[in-house]
């Protein structure tokens, strides 16, 4: 987790420049779920596990808004999830792919 230090937007180079400062260390997901990974199943129809409009960071604001974009998720049984933001509302859905239909559904 990045505070934003000078009010643009957490950045990289203000990151790499300890302007926007790393207030929570890192953790990797699958330390919180044993046997996930973000990336891609076998047969996913996606091209990238993070797709973020050409950045790397995902970003939520204090006014509602994120980066939009799609992380996509390998759980441990190979089953295929993304998590989906909108950036004008920052409204995250998670969806599951099912590899017999081909469709990406809503996990209810």
């Amino acid at each position: 987790m990045v505070q934003d230090g000078n009010g643009d937007g957490v950045r990289t180079a203000d990151i790499t420049q300890q302007i926007d400062r790393v207030i929570e260390a890192p953790v990797h997901l699958s330390d919180l779920f044993p046997g996930t990974a973000i990336g891609l199943a076998s047969g996913t129809p996606a091209t990238a596990a993070v797709a973020l409009g050409g950045t790397m960071i995902l970003s939520f604001s204090p006014n509602g808004t994120a980066t939009s974009g799609s992380v996509y998720v390998v759980g441990r049984d190979s089953t295929q999830w993304a998590v989906r933001v909108l950036g004008v509302t920052a409204r995250a859905r998670v969806l599951r792919y099912e590899r017999t239909t081909g469709a990406w559904v809503n996990a209810d």
